[in-house]
């Protein structure tokens, strides 16, 4: 999630800066999964989610993200 951070869920940016390889602390799929956490969380504090998609949301940030500092900053990027 850090990297996530500090590259600002910018994908691209992240790939173009790995020398010698991808970084074996975040995977493509793990990336992913964060984008989808932090994508569903702007479109619920923007007031576009029904009460189903906000606990769907909070179902997926229970099985997705383990651990209770990644679900914060998760929400501190959204």
């Amino acid at each position: 999630m850090q990297k996530y951070k500090e590259f600002n869920g910018d994908l691209d940016d992240w790939v173009r800066s790995q020398k010698g390889g991808l970084d074996e602390t975040l995977t493509g799929d793990e990336w992913n999964q964060i984008e989808k956490i932090v994508q569903r969380l702007k479109i619920q504090r923007n007031g576009n989610a029904s009460i189903d998609y906000k606990n769907e949301t909070e179902r997926l940030l229970k099985k997705d993200l383990e651990n209770i500092d990644v679900i914060q900053m998760a929400k501190s990027m959204a």
